[in-house]
């Protein structure tokens, strides 16, 4: 019984069928792994050139939020300076040490020609005052960002990474309305004391929110680590 068993399944082995059978199942099996490291290293890849993409827009965005930050900081300090030192003349009246303060802090803004002293140790001044701040729109772009999330990659990314990006993605997106509305209140210039204040409200609260969006570009680097 034992010799017949053995008879049996050594014929059953030596069949070709089986050994096709078996060859075509090995192929097969090595194909599906083989397919899955080349998708898992094409997912890699995809990855690694959106997450590039995604610095390369962040720091050209930074680089664009830092010189408008400057040019806002300037434009801001010069109201304050006019609002405070401007009487309803239009003429400049600071003591010695607030003018110097100014023009240390803000060099080439205002140029004095010359000065007469008044009372109380305060001086009027006559100058050129450069009103050219570079003030524009600030150039914030999030096309990176939108990409990854349609092209279907970004569920592959960790959720918290997602939601650091979408939160980034969001505050560009208000400041960039904040900006406009800026730079509206400034082209409608209207000569009274309210007009100052709203101007340097609204240059306040601007630049606070570009110094918490240029922080979480700086942390970038360190937050897309976490990413994958």
């Amino acid at each position: 019984m034992k010799h017949k068993i053995k008879t049996t399944l050594s014929r059953l082995f030596s069949n070709n069928w089986l050994i096709t059978l078996t060859a075509t199942l090995i192929g097969v099996f090595v194909a599906l792994y083989m397919n899955k490291i080349v998708s898992s290293k094409k997912l890699e890849n995809q990855k690694t050139i959106a997450t590039k993409n995604i610095l390369s827009e962040i720091k050209q965005n930074q680089e664009s939020l830092e010189k408008n930050i400057k040019n806002q900081e300037v434009l801001l300090g010069t109201i304050q300076f006019i609002k405070t030192h401007m009487d309803s003349e239009n003429r400049v009246i600071s003591s010695v040490d607030s003018m110097n303060i100014f023009r240390k802090k803000y060099p080439k803004t205002f140029t004095v020609q010359d000065s007469v002293k008044l009372e109380n140790g305060k001086y009027h001044y006559t100058g050129e005052m450069d009103m050219n701040f570079g003030v524009s729109y600030i150039n914030l772009t999030n096309v990176a960002w939108e990409t990854l999330k349609n092209s279907g990659l970004s569920s592959s990314y960790d959720f918290n990474c997602l939601m650091f990006l979408e939160k980034m993605n969001k505050v560009t997106m208000d400041i960039l309305v904040k900006d406009k509305e800026f730079l509206e209140l400034l082209g409608n210039y209207q000569e009274n004391e309210n007009y100052y204040d709203k101007v340097i409200l609204k240059a306040s609260q601007l630049i606070e929110y570009e110094k918490g969006l240029l922080n979480g570009y700086k942390s970038s680097p360190e937050q897309l680590k976490k990413c994958t």
